[in-house]
């Protein structure tokens, strides 16, 4: 069985983040120096600005220390990317209105505490939330783009790899919102898109047409506002799920988990998780131990009045970050991990376990640290309530 042990490794990062009262927006970590020993990159947006990447000395409980990789302002998701043939992972994110992929020297032979290459690979907007994957089957990661309202409600869209320094864009399908993710039906590659639409009628998934310029055919999943944010996943009898979550305003649903009809074409089947969530950015999802997990997290915009005209408020409940996991046909509570929240947070294998790293905006007044936990196979229960 899981069992959760809170890590105390991230407290020179706290000093860090809170001596640059800056938007600690984008977090990832991942194998970046070490293919044994990870370490964490945070993007940040205003103030200092500017990519860090943290390492430490050996140990997550030891000492870690920061260095500049990268410029710019940077907002809402990163992701670790492997170009084929690299050993350690880049990051794509969105900076200074632009898709960049910082590509990590050490592939090169070269110091990955120096400043990384920065290769443009979308120079007319960022994403407020995009997903990594083979969409067209030729064997290179492409990205995937959401919309939002902050963005202005843009068009989705894809880059689809053509090769190292060659992206090619393609409008993605229909208008959808805040939130993107991929799933597999029907034993299809896991390349039809998921979106809540930006007219309010709900979720949706969109069917990859064979082409990058096809239609994507589009099939109604079920409740969802256009600012909700969205995960997928795969149940143990092999069929993907969605997760869709309140997100910019108080969506009555919450949390919700959506499983395919035996016609996937037709609405699926909601099992509402917990009503009371506001303010998810960004769930996480997976699978630990043959069984689908997902990683809800509350922004401060949750437990802070005055956020964002409080439509995402609650008073009374705090800040959660919660692990919930699939069992007995649905997901249930695992661990409340912390009572502080997160805007987002990164989760790898660690160990035989899961290593989850997360912070808040940084700009709220909501706990401005970053916060990691392992939840591993073996070990003693705990919870964070700092």
């Amino acid at each position: 069985s899981w069992r959760p042990e809170i890590a105390s490794f991230v407290k020179e990062i706290k000093t860090f983040l809170k001596r640059e009262k800056t938007g600690a927006l984008e977090k990832v970590v991942d194998y970046f120096t070490s293919t044994t020993n990870p370490s964490v990159v945070n993007a940040n947006n205003g103030g200092v600005g500017g990519v860090y990447l943290y390492v430490n000395d050996g140990s997550l409980a030891g000492t870690w220390s920061r260095y500049q990789i990268g410029y710019g302002n940077c907002y809402e998701h990163a992701a670790p990317f492997k170009y084929p043939g690299d050993k350690y992972p880049g990051i794509i994110a969105s900076c200074d209105n632009r898709l960049v992929w910082f590509e990590n020297p050490a592939n090169s032979g070269g110091d990955p505490l120096s400043i990384w290459p920065a290769n443009v690979i979308y120079g007319n907007s960022g994403c407020h939330d995009f997903t990594l994957a083979d969409v067209d089957g030729d064997g290179k990661l492409d990205v995937v783009c959401s919309s939002a309202a902050v963005l202005g409600n843009m068009q989705n869209f894809i880059l689809y790899q053509d090769d190292r320094n060659s992206w090619s864009y393609v409008a993605g399908p229909g208008q959808i919102g805040d939130g993107v993710a991929l799933i597999s039906v029907g034993g299809s590659p896991r390349n039809n898109v998921v979106g809540s639409a930006t007219d309010g009628s709900g979720a949706y998934w969109f069917e990859y047409p064979g082409s990058r310029n096809g239609i994507w055919a589009s099939h109604y999943i079920g409740s969802g506002d256009p600012g909700v944010s969205i995960g997928s996943g795969t149940l143990p009898n092999g069929q993907d799920f969605v997760i869709v979550a309140a997100n910019e305003s108080a969506w009555p649903g919450g949390l919700v988990s959506f499983t395919q009809n035996s016609d996937p074409t037709q609405p699926w089947n909601a099992t509402t998780i917990d009503s009371s969530y506001r303010a998810v950015h960004h769930p996480s999802v997976g699978t630990f131990e043959g069984s689908p997990y997902v990683v809800a997290a509350e922004e401060e915009q949750a437990c802070i009045a005055g956020i964002d005209d409080n439509d995402a408020y609650h008073a009374d409940i705090p800040c959660r970050v919660e692990i919930f996991k699939y069992q007995s046909g649905t997901f249930e509570p695992f661990v409340l991990l912390t009572k502080q929240g997160t805007q987002n947070q990164s989760v790898i294998p660690y160990n035989g376990g899961l290593l989850i790293v997360g912070a808040n905006h940084g700009l709220y007044g909501g706990y401005p640290a970053l916060q990691g936990w392992i939840v591993g196979p073996s070990g003693t229960a705990a919870r964070s309530s700092r």
